[in-house]
């Protein structure tokens, strides 16, 4: 065997090697490269798209076992025509493992009508030739920037499957029932796990007939909290308003009783300054002498005037007292007429209305006149 050979057979070995050892580490190595496709859009803005495909690269590079490969510049659809397949069945992308440098194929669509996005993502395995998860006709409604919110929750979804959890709460009703996106799923209060990420509606169902409906966004390690609240709130429009008419009768012969017995008070203070003023002009006998007539002007410059503040106090007391009682008597008449229903309310008004005072021996007298 010659130099030559010898050498030849060396590089074989040492290729072999190289070979073998390359092949084992890829054996144990877990990582799988995704390539990432040109994903079909219909109606999506610029913006949304490119938030869309930062976030699977991100998502995907801080996956523990995923890393993104090149290689994703041609749509699912025209790597279908190359092949010659009609649908992406796992027969039909099995076959782009030899013209795909990766191990998976990330692939999908997105579109737009009107305020609502619709997101479909699968991921294929060239390895085991089966998909190995999917999100499918997954909506989310809003405006770009509620879109762009819940575009990683779809991409976690898509990459860690159902992880979302959620806590279900209620104010005001009993034996409420949850449905979760139309499927029910048991009865408040109740914290739900292995639920899909993303957006997701929750209604809620009492058993007298009530519903309500809430958006929640369910994100990778987040939990999320709804709150419902059923009890009842009483209809502005239909509350009784407060009946002022009545109120102000009520008031008024409040006052008009307070005025009358502060009237009556006076009317005992006169009568006592007077009983005083009269036991301090005791005479010795029927004869008045000079001096006694002195001491009885003496008293009456004394107690005349606090006698007639009495008096006239007592008469103010009790006439604006019995006009006040009078006034609002009135008043609380013509409020029943006010909480009677228009359609059953006969139309009464008072007239003549008289209100009369006049002094008498005992002081004052007031009246009220009325008639319908």
């Amino acid at each position: 065997m010659n130099r030559a050979t010898c050498q030849r057979i060396v590089l074989v070995l040492i290729s072999l090697a190289t070979l073998f050892i390359s092949n084992t580490a890829f054996a144990q190595d877990d990582t799988a490269r995704v390539v990432v496709l040109k994903f079909e859009t219909f109606d999506v803005s610029e913006p949304v798209m490119k938030t869309f495909y930062s976030a699977l690269e991100e998502s995907i590079d801080e996956h523990p076992t995923k890393v993104v490969a090149e290689g994703g510049e041609v749509t699912i659809n025209e790597m279908m025509v190359t092949i010659g397949c009609e649908s992406p069945s796992p027969e039909c992308l099995a076959q782009l493992a030899d013209f795909i440098e990766g191990d998976q194929i990330l692939f999908g669509s997105v579109q737009r009508s009107e305020n609502i996005h619709l997101f479909t993502i699968r991921i294929f395995d060239l390895r085991t030739g089966e998909f190995e998860s999917e999100v499918e006709d997954q909506t989310v409604e809003g405006d770009e920037a509620t879109v762009s919110q819940a575009i990683p929750a779809l991409i976690d979804s898509l990459l860690y499957g159902d992880v979302g959890k959620l806590n279900v709460n209620i104010n005001g009703a009993d034996d409420a029932e949850v449905y979760f996106d139309g499927k029910l799923v048991g009865k408040a209060p109740a914290q739900l796990t292995d639920l899909p990420l993303g957006e997701h509606a929750v209604s809620l169902r009492t058993p007298d007939g009530r519903e309500e409906t809430k958006k929640v966004i369910l994100k990778r390690g987040e939990p999320s909290t709804l709150v419902f609240n059923f009890e009842e709130v009483k209809d502005p429009g239909s509350a009784k308003p407060p009946n002022f008419m009545r109120v102000g009768g009520f008031a008024s012969v409040g006052v008009g009783v307070l005025s009358v017995a502060l009237g009556v008070q006076q009317r005992v203070k006169r009568n006592n300054i007077d009983e005083q003023a009269q036991n301090e002009s005791v005479l010795a006998d029927d004869r008045i002498t000079e001096d006694e007539q002195e001491q009885a002007q003496v008293l009456y410059d004394r107690y005349d005037p606090m006698m007639q503040t009495a008096h006239r106090n007592y008469l103010l007391g009790v006439g604006i007292g019995a006009a006040l009682i009078g006034t609002g008597a009135a008043l609380i008449v013509l409020s029943k007429g006010s909480d009677t229903p228009p359609a059953e309310a006969k139309t009464k008004k008072l007239k003549n209305i008289g209100i009369g005072i006049a002094p008498s021996r005992a002081g004052a007298a007031a009246g009220l006149t009325f008639e319908f």
